[in-house]
Order: structure tokens, then C-alpha cells, then sequence
């Protein structure tokens, strides 16, 4: 485990197998990649009074698509 600058936070680095997992020291949410690709996994808004924040439980690449759907 260490600590690494990510972006314009740190992040906590575990190493998972082969490859090492990105964590947000503030929202302890995981960062950086999910199968290779970046998403965001917490977004908020600030609309007038209210703070709207949104975390993403579940992302889903390219679920039941096979090779057949592209010819």
C-alpha cells in the first residue's frame, strides 16, 4: 500500500494480483479505471441551495454483446 498523487488528489494504491487498485483518500470511492476504461464514480452538482451528489454503484461494459452483433 502507498500513497499517490492522482490527478489533484492522493490516492490510496493497493496492489490487486497484476495490476494495482486506486482509492480516493477523501471518499474512500475507487478511481482511476474499470476495465481499462476511465469513468467518473462520483459527481455533485451544486443547484442553488441544494448539493446534489451522485455515486455510481455499477458500471457495465459491453454486457451480452458478442461478435455476431458487429457483421
Amino acid at each position: 500500500m502507498r500513497i499517490e498523487p492522482l490527478e489533484v488528489k492522493n490516492a490510496i494504491v493497493l496492489k490487486d494480483k497484476d495490476s494495482e487498485v486506486y482509492y480516493d483518500m477523501t471518499s474512500d470511492l475507487k478511481v482511476k479505471e474499470v476495465n481499462g476504461v476511465k469513468f467518473p464514480h462520483a459527481i455533485g452538482i451544486k443547484s442553488g441551495p441544494m448539493n446534489l451528489d451522485f455515486v455510481v454503484q455499477e458500471i457495465k461494459v459491453n454486457q451480452d454483446v458478442s461478435d455476431a452483433d458487429f457483421k
